[in-house]
């Protein structure tokens, strides 16, 4: 007998039926302090904006082309030199929590089935403010049963949803290619010959003469203070996916394959005093250095901190102090040293925990912590 032909929206009415949890966590991230000036862009009215924002997952769960689908949401517009990227990277956003959520709970289904039945149950009333209320105590066992026939769905149901990082990227380049003509470096043919050529992802670095102008722009943006990270929205996707459902489903009683974070997961930013990049395990000066394969990121208070100290730093690949400034010891021996240092204000200081994993960018003035460091 021949297999049934599959729904072809399938993994979009997974997600659908996934609002109710997708749509409060894209929500906190679109929302986070830490973009600042790149928040306006990622600016969205729940109520408004999720109308768009459906029409475009849809197509976009189907076929997996982001380009495809940027190219669709240009057609919808009345004025095809306006360009503008909120709703484009709304939908990644609101795509990415959901391919993360999504995988959680297919990687855990098999051993969990019953509980996440007392969950979705439970769920059902507040999905029906979303319509998917009916939908959802069926969609989790036809996703999960066909799995092995489902286009597409190792990119958009992984806990990871690193297969959307190139599609991320790829927008984040017109994106930035617009932010150029916005400032006059360029003129709009060039902005859209920009386009053409990132939307044909060409492989060719000498196929458009003002691709240069584009790389120096793009190196210069990268590292100012308002640029959009990919990789620190991803971190925070996948820290904020995981914890928001693993939350609700441990409520139930389901056992989760996850990693546990013993100690927090946190973002802070603080001033930039040396510059240097490492992802590695804090060592709080005063307690006992942890063994481990991995870099040491000494973390200590200034005031505390005498010149005898110093081998604790030189043997360490980065440092996160408080209580100084630029010309203080620390990050002055750490210009010296040429690893990456960053002053927090105390209270953000006081939250490192000895044997933390810990992820620091001395050139931006950036700490992450917990989940949100992969080594």
């Amino acid at each position: 007998m021949p297999e049934a032909k599959l729904n072809p929206n399938i993994i979009y009415e997974l997600h659908h039926a996934l609002d109710p949890v997708i749509l409060q966590v894209a929500d906190r991230v679109l929302k986070l302090k830490c973009f600042k000036r790149a928040h306006e862009h990622f600016n969205w009215d729940m109520l408004n904006d999720i109308g768009i924002i459906n029409l475009l997952r849809k197509d976009y769960l189907r076929h997996g082309s982001v380009v495809k689908t940027f190219k669709l949401y240009q057609e919808t517009r009345l004025d095809r030199r306006s360009q503008r990227y909120e709703s484009i990277f709304a939908l990644l956003v609101v795509t990415i929590v959901g391919a993360v959520i999504a995988g959680v709970i297919l990687e855990n289904y098999k051993d969990n089935k019953s509980k996440l039945a007392t969950w979705l149950e439970r769920m059902k009333e507040e999905a029906n403010l979303f319509g998917t209320g009916d939908k959802i105590p069926n969609i989790f066992a036809s996703v999960f049963r066909n799995r092995n026939r489902i286009p597409y769905i190792e990119k958009f149901c992984s806990s990871t949803a690193d297969m959307m990082l190139e599609d991320f990227n790829l927008v984040l380049k017109c994106f930035i290619a617009r932010e150029m003509h916005h400032d006059g470096l360029i003129s709009y043919a060039d902005y859209t010959e920009l386009l053409e050529h990132f939307l044909a992802r060409s492989r060719s670095s000498k196929s458009i003469p003002i691709l240069k102008k584009f790389q120096d722009f793009y190196q210069e943006y990268s590292l100012s203070a308002g640029s959009i990270d990919s990789k620190k929205i991803f971190m925070a996707i996948e820290a904020y996916s995981k914890g928001s459902i693993a939350k609700k489903l441990e409520a139930v009683g389901a056992k989760l394959n996850l990693p546990k974070n013993t100690d927090t997961a946190d973002w802070f930013h603080g001033l930039p005093t040396s510059p240097g990049a490492v992802l590695g395990i804090g060592h709080v000066f005063g307690y006992k250095r942890t063994k481990t394969k991995h870099p040491i990121i000494l973390v200590v208070d200034s005031a505390k901190f005498t010149p005898k100290d110093i081998d604790w730093l030189s043997s360490s690949s980065g440092a996160v102090t408080t209580n100084c400034g630029m010309t203080g010891h620390i990050p002055v021996i750490c210009r010296g040293l040429g690893i990456g240092c960053v002053v927090l204000p105390f209270p953000d200081f006081s939250r490192i925990r000895n044997g933390n994993r810990i992820g620091i960018c001395g050139t931006k003035g950036i700490v992450a912590t917990g989940l949100l460091v992969k080594m």
